[in-house]
């Protein structure tokens, strides 16, 4: 039976949301290869580890529960793309 998703899980964006655009903004600030690289690596990191999240919740939670949460939340940025 699918677990009803926490208070918490109900925001309005994920919790990690601010930190990718703070990466990719520092990192243009800084214009340098260095830190434009590491900018990419991180978020790409973030994206891999939001993906494997992703497939973990929707096995607790359900598929439909889950589903419904993704619709509504984006997965890194609060104003990005949401799930169709």
């Amino acid at each position: 039976m699918p677990r009803r998703i926490a208070r918490p899980a109900r925001a309005k964006c994920a919790p990690m949301s601010p930190f990718p655009l703070a990466i990719l903004c520092t990192a243009v600030a800084e214009a340098t290869w260095p830190a434009l690289a590491g900018a990419a690596l991180i978020v790409l990191g973030l994206w891999l580890k939001a993906r494997l999240e992703e497939e973990f919740l929707r096995r607790e939670l359900g598929p439909e529960a889950y589903d419904s949460y993704r619709r509504r939340v984006p997965m890194l940025l609060p104003f990005g793309p949401r799930a169709a």
